[in-house]
């Protein structure tokens, strides 16, 4: 086994590390990012099999890319209290799948839809952070969504940038580098949804 299914072994179990974490806790955690992580799981799974029998798959990428546009701009209309910004949100995403599914008819692989939702992703994130550091005082930021939106700067931050060097990368199999990223933000939102785990539990035994 190369270090490319060793790759997508731990991009799996960190992406299995969240959901476990909302299985065996009491809190509330948003249903988009369920999905989005429960889809990630389920795309690795399925990447991992077909490329083990050679097998085409850019059908199951497409797939999560579509859920992945979908479930992380809810996320942020949701954390936005701007009507504005909500608003700016609701045309990105339609935007966004306007090109992914135009790309998809088009030539059958998201390769410029990825640059484009990477980008969007980063400008998004970036401005919450921004945002929400200059308008809060540190005592009242919530630090799991901080912590969430940080790990979706360093994902797609690697990914921009992988992406411009996507040729190179798959010619010469170092696309485990973009496994161990993913992995590695999945991690810091199992560590956001445990520390949100955690203060729920306190704010119960408060009550």
């Amino acid at each position: 086994m190369n270090i490319y299914y060793y790759s997508l072994i731990f991009q799996l179990l960190c992406g299995i590390l969240p959901l476990l974490i909302v299985i065996n806790r009491k809190a509330v955690f948003k249903t988009e990012l369920v999905i989005f992580l429960l889809s990630s799981v389920i795309a690795t799974i399925g990447i991992f099999i077909t490329t083990k029998f050679q097998m085409y798959n850019h059908y199951i990428h497409n797939s999560y890319l579509i859920i992945e546009i979908l479930c992380l701009c809810q996320f942020y209309f949701k954390i936005f209290n701007s009507k504005k910004i909500k608003a700016i949100l609701f045309s990105v995403t339609g935007l966004l799948l306007a090109i992914s599914i135009l790309e998809v008819i088009k030539i059958g692989v998201m390769i410029f839809s990825m640059k484009i939702i990477s980008l969007c992703i980063i400008l998004i994130s970036l401005f919450y952070l921004l945002n929400n550091l200059m308008s809060t005082s540190l005592n009242h930021i919530n630090q799991p969504v901080l912590l969430i939106n940080s790990s979706f700067i360093i994902y797609h931050g690697s990914s921009f940038i992988l992406i411009y060097f996507i040729m190179n990368i798959m010619s010469n199999n170092l696309w485990h580098f973009h496994n161990f990223i993913e992995g590695i933000s999945k991690l810091i939102i199992a560590y956001a949804f445990w520390k949100l785990s955690n203060e729920t539990n306190l704010q119960d035994s408060k009550t």
